[in-house]
């Protein structure tokens, strides 16, 4: 059943508490009641740890591989001077429940702990 909403944001934090750790997993749903996922952005509260942070097996939905192995978050990362329009990474794929997952490695840059945000930006296609 489609949700009345046309646009949801939907957020899934990853909090990196030890240095050079490569255990930093999600699996997460997207909303049921969604239809596409239409973007991706990341955020963290500690922007110098983009720095030799890496999703090592990359990102997947519902097991398709949508940003390759070892993907570099800062490729796709959004800060205050990013201009809100240009913020979402486009993509076109399907939500319903959709499993979203990846590994995040740390490379010690930045102390720990901080945290680093998945955005995806779901929508139900006009009518």
């Amino acid at each position: 059943m489609a949700n009345e909403r046309k646009i949801r944001y939907q957020r899934q934090d990853i909090t990196v508490t030890v240095a050079n750790s490569t255990n930093n997993q999600f699996d997460f749903e997207t909303d049921k009641t969604f239809e596409k996922v239409t973007g991706i952005q990341i955020t963290t509260n500690a922007s110098a740890a983009l720095t030799g942070l890496f999703f090592n097996r990359g990102i997947s939905i519902n097991e398709r591989l949508v940003f390759d192995d070892n993907f570099e978050p800062k490729m796709v990362f959004s800060g205050l001077d990013t201009p809100s329009k240009e913020r979402w990474y486009p993509l076109d794929e399907p939500a319903g429940g959709a499993r979203v997952k990846g590994i995040l490695t740390d490379a010690g840059i930045t102390a720990p702990p901080y945290t680093i945000t998945v955005w995806l930006r779901l929508e139900n296609p006009k009518k």
